[in-house]
């Protein structure tokens, strides 16, 4: 006999199955979520929400967890074309057919997916556009501006060189000294995958890339470079072994430099 539980993650599988490949995340989000469950972040970001399956999926992470919150961004200028296709697909599904009600913007379709899908506790949806030449400080939580770090960030909102270099100069001074940055699709953009190979090793040298310096005042650059030596970042390209556009996601991953496990790690 199927549990509450299972009912619930068998209606969460059948909407990924859906709705997931319209922007190809129905593999994506079952890594995020397997990720969310392992290490239990305390607060995420997601710049790009789309039609809501990752952010659905490490939602429900969150609440197994019981703990934790999401906040995911996105202005839905990019969906309109899309919206209407996730709704047809939904009104497959009994649970879900309800979704569209509230409108037929992105925003309305969001906060009754979030509601149905039992993770509205854990995920705060924010209608607003994503400009990282306005800063980043508009986009943080409370908690982060008052000095909790972030613990995991994925980005699905631009994939370009620039707007990478800009995320990662941005971001970094907010990211917990364990945490992961996630940018999906950069690593098939061959631009992107090249930069960010040469990028992650300047860093890794302790070098500061001249566009991490733009704009910053001496002593912001200094703390910045202080923060760069005192981390270490591992990249992974994530490739899927699916014939389709934008089939890939970046991984980096930011460490103390440290001899030793985390303090998490049961050392024997």
């Amino acid at each position: 006999m199927k549990t509450t539980i299972d009912h619930e993650l068998d209606v969460l599988l059948r909407f990924r199955d859906a709705v997931g490949e319209i922007h190809g995340s129905e593999d994506l989000c079952m890594l995020l979520y397997s990720l969310v469950k392992r290490e239990k972040p305390k607060i995420v970001l997601e710049l790009g929400t789309g039609l809501g399956v990752t952010a659905v999926w490490i939602g429900r992470a969150l609440v197994e967890n019981g703990g934790g919150r999401l906040w995911t961004f996105d202005d839905g200028r990019f969906q309109d074309s899309f919206l209407p296709q996730a709704l047809a697909c939904l009104e497959e599904l009994p649970e879900f057919r309800d979704a569209g009600v509230a409108g037929d913007d992105l925003a309305g379709y969001l906060h009754k997916l979030l509601r149905l899908s039992g993770v509205a506790e854990q995920v705060t949806y924010v209608d607003q556009a994503i400009d990282l030449t306005e800063g980043v400080d508009d986009l943080m939580p409370s908690e982060v501006r008052a000095g909790q770090g972030i613990d995991m960030l994925f980005s699905d909102f631009a994939h370009g060189p620039g707007d990478i270099l800009d995320l990662l100069a941005l971001a970094l001074p907010y990211m917990s000294e364990y945490s992961s940055i996630f940018i999906d699709s950069a690593s098939t953009y061959l631009l992107s995958y090249f930069m960010l190979e040469q990028v992650i090793d300047q860093l890794n040298t302790g070098k500061l890339p001249h566009r991490f310096s733009q704009g910053r005042t001496s002593d912001e650059r200094q703390r910045l470079l202080q923060l760069i030596a005192e981390r270490r970042f591992q990249l992974v390209h994530l490739f899927e072994d699916k014939d389709r556009a934008q089939n890939s996601t970046t991984w980096i991953r930011v460490e103390p430099v440290q001899w030793s496990p985390p303090p998490t790690a049961k050392v024997r």
